[in-house]
């Protein structure tokens, strides 16, 4: 018996996103509705936005923006308890999406065992420069979203060259402390902010490296979605097409076998 994949359509876009925009959008709705009532700000030492806060009878409705402008994270929240409440929406530091979803009272919502939805979400994978870790390997940064799930409802694996599914390399995270300040310049609070760009890592390509169709070369990434309760088989699949070693690109795949 062989293995190989079948590579079936290529459909991997990256768009950059102003987030700015949804930000207006929301404001205006909450302007022609009537109901923003008060915006309190926080700032970084340096006089950029940390937060804005547009207030209403039972909700805040929360911005978060890392030091260089871009949006960290977006949302609702219970005043009762600050837990988020609604949709929720966060970014890395150069605005690649990291979480689009659906919350209630705190927790992730729309999961596929309550909405029957079971695969065909929209899963991107982006990949950064090669980066050089302490220890001196050489390794080729990524980092995935899949909108309208809630972060903690994947688990990402590869697929190695002999099936067996092993777990993603973290990159070491980059967290930050900031001193954070009042309207009055009066410091208020140390918070640590996560900058990490890229998550995970890919090091050891002759360990994953599949065939494809046609003689092409590349490696895949599974998607196991917990609420499913069923981790004998991926979800979903994604297959990395390398190219070469800068362009990899992004295809469905099915693993068949004869």
């Amino acid at each position: 018996m062989k293995f190989y994949v079948l590579i079936q359509s290529n459909k991997y876009i990256i768009k950059m996103r102003r987030n700015r925009f949804v930000i207006f959008i929301v404001i205006l709705l909450l302007g022609n509705t009537g109901c923003r009532k008060t915006v309190d700000y926080y700032y970084y030492k340096d006089g950029s936005v940390f937060t804005e806060t547009y207030e209403n009878d039972s909700l805040n409705y929360i911005i978060r923006y890392y030091q260089n402008g871009i949006i960290d994270n977006v949302g609702y929240a219970l005043k009762k308890n600050d837990n988020v409440d609604g949709h929720f929406e966060a970014y890395y530091p150069d605005g690649f999406p990291k979480e689009k979803c659906e919350m209630k009272d705190g927790i992730g919502i729309g999961r596929p065992a309550e909405t029957g939805k079971k695969s065909g979400y929209d899963i991107r994978v982006d990949f950064g420069p090669y980066e050089t870790l302490e220890n001196g390997k050489k390794v080729r940064p990524f980092r995935v979203f899949i909108d309208s799930l809630p972060m903690d409802e994947y688990i990402i694996t590869i697929l190695d060259t002999t099936f067996y599914d092993t777990f993603l390399c973290q990159m070491p995270k980059v967290l930050k402390q900031y001193t954070i300040y009042n309207e009055k310049e009066d410091s208020v609070n140390t918070v640590t902010i996560d900058e990490t760009m890229y998550p995970f890592y890919i090091d050891d390509l002759p360990k994953i490296t599949l065939l494809a169709e046609k003689g092409a070369k590349g490696f895949v990434l599974n998607f196991f979605y917990k609420s499913l309760s069923n981790y004998a088989e991926a979800s979903e699949r994604r297959m990395i097409v390398m190219h070469d070693s800068i362009h990899w690109k992004v295809a469905d795949v099915k693993i068949v076998s004869d």
